[in-house]
């Protein structure tokens, strides 16, 4: 038999202390052991050490991914830092997730050469479209991308799913790339930061997209179109963007009325050149910059303190300036908004508790087996289907410690073993928790894929549990590497704790 040792990176460095008598130090040994005692801590090996594996850190469960895979209303209630190459990930429609203000990052120098934060799937697990999904209230960073939309290989063909998609209060920050909407119909980006990203802020490639009421500001490019089709930019804020505001590239039917642009160069156009408007006919009501009458857009200079078109006058003073200003060759804004050329605007209301926005039922209703893409450019609205909270993590947290796997196996012979699990988080685990074991890769063939905790457990925090089944051994003698996760699945969120606990074996 071979026990596995915990990994090194989980356990929390120990200081020498040094004290000048041996009283002060049987003093304080002996305050330790009645404070043990007392706490009734659950003890490995002899029964004389204290357990090595601490609860984690209030902030972050280091090595987390979340998978949601049913439709239902979600929160977050804990920071994300992962190992895997996504964070959190949404495989079914109807999902609506409140991130309630927490971190998805990814853990440092150890997801890989590409990671994602969130990433929404273009189909979910039986093979339909993902349409009708809201997230909110998230910030997050350090990622390759932080959010992905849909499904890169199937732009060309299939860029109607991954539907109805609303990304909202997010703030994406210090990534490579915001936001890459691959895939889409009717998704709206509304009320997002997307700031200080060494890549592109935004780049849609989707259907009617909406991209209401962001700032999207100190990027290399603010935003790129690459093929999309009826997209509509209305109430951003784009600016200090080193490379370009606005790239597009063979974009068709795009709206870009009432944004803010001040960058290094505020557009930048290739290919086909006829599917942009940069105005709309001048209606009453309030524009970015605080006028009257609503028409095209505010133009400045990089530096933000010359109002563009230069030297051109408004003398009706509807807010307009009376001639139109030449974006690039062949395309114009004809009504270019007056103001300051300041892009700290007070006209730039606050529109957190906007009430245009979705207002998701917290009573509980009827789930809709099949959700419906909405068909609208503006403000796009997902679908509803709440049916009761969830929670994708909570005080729950698991760590595999130890095993009874022998190091060899004879070819085609079954042996019982079992594998620790340790609560290292603050709750209690009950039956009803769904905490057990994942087998991945050759684990998975030769045993269970999922191992639950015993029925009828309750493992207090600080103890273990063994999760005990059988392994069969192949008929094909070799090495092997078995891969567990400790993990709950339960009401549609799969969770992933820690790293894999790794397992190699060899069958003889």
């Amino acid at each position: 038999m071979q026990e596995l040792t915990p990994n090194p990176d989980y356990l929390y460095g120990v200081e020498l202390l040094q004290y000048n008598n041996l009283i002060s130090i049987f003093c304080i040994l002996l305050i330790i052991v009645v404070c043990l005692v007392s706490a009734g801590e659950e003890q490995s090996g002899t029964g004389n050490e204290i357990n090595p594996f601490p609860s984690p850190s209030a902030s972050a469960y280091n090595g987390d991914y979340v998978t949601i895979t049913k439709p239902g209303k979600y929160t977050l209630e804990r920071d994300i830092e992962h190992i895997n190459q996504a964070g959190l990930l949404i495989s079914a429609s109807s999902v609506f997730l409140d991130g309630m203000g927490h971190l998805i990052t990814p853990a440092t120098g150890e997801t890989g050469d590409y990671h994602v934060g969130l990433r929404i799937l273009g189909y979910d697990g039986a093979g339909d479209p993902v349409q009708g999904v809201t997230v909110t209230n998230i910030t997050i960073s350090g990622e390759n991308t932080a959010i992905t939309i849909g499904e890169a290989e199937s732009m060309a063909a299939m860029t109607d799913i991954g539907g109805s998609v609303i990304i909202r209060n997010m703030t994406l920050t210090k990534n490579q790339d915001g936001i890459i909407i691959y895939t889409g119909l009717a998704c709206g980006i509304q009320d997002n930061t997307i700031t200080n990203n060494t890549g592109t802020g935004l780049s849609i490639s989707g259907k009617e997209t909406s991209v209401v009421r962001n700032t999207i500001s100190e990027n290399n490019i603010g935003i790129v179109l690459k093929g999309a089709d009826d997209t509509t930019l209305s109430e951003n804020i784009i600016t200090e963007n080193t490379h370009a505001g606005f790239i597009g590239e063979d974009a068709k039917k795009s709206l870009i009325t009432n944004n803010i642009f001040v960058n290094a160069d505020n557009v930048l156009l290739t290919g086909d050149t006829e599917g942009y408007q940069f105005y709309d006919e001048p209606a009453e009501g309030t524009t970015i910059v605080g006028g009257a009458l609503q028409g095209g857009n505010a133009w400045s200079t990089p530096d933000g303190k010359t109002p563009m078109p230069p030297g051109v006058s408004d003398v009706d003073k509807n807010g307009i300036f009376d001639e139109p200003f030449v974006i690039t060759e062949g395309i114009r804004d004809l009504y270019p908004l007056v103001w300051s050329g300041s892009p700290g605007i007070s006209g730039v209301t606050d529109t957190k508790e906007d009430a245009s926005l979705v207002k998701i039922p917290e009573s509980v209703v009827t789930p809709i087996k099949t959700a419906v893409p909405v068909q609208q450019t503006r403000a796009p609205t997902p679908v509803p289907t709440i049916y009761r909270p969830k929670s994708t993590i909570s005080g729950l947290h698991v760590r595999i410690i130890s095993d009874t796997i022998p190091q060899d196996i004879p070819a085609g012979t079954r042996v019982d073993v079992a594998i620790v699990l340790y609560n290292d988080g603050t709750e209690t685990w009950y039956t009803d928790d769904a905490i057990g074991i994942q087998a991945r890769e050759d684990a998975a063939i030769f045993g269970p894929v999922w191992m639950s905790i015993p029925k009828d457990t309750r493992i207090e925090s600080k103890q273990e549990v063994a999760v005990h089944f059988t392994l069969t051994a192949l008929k094909q003698p070799g090495t092997y590497t078995l891969i567990y996760y400790a993990g709950k699945q339960k009401e549609g969120v799969d969770v992933t704790f820690g790293r894999g606990y790794k397992k190699e074996i060899t069958v003889t």
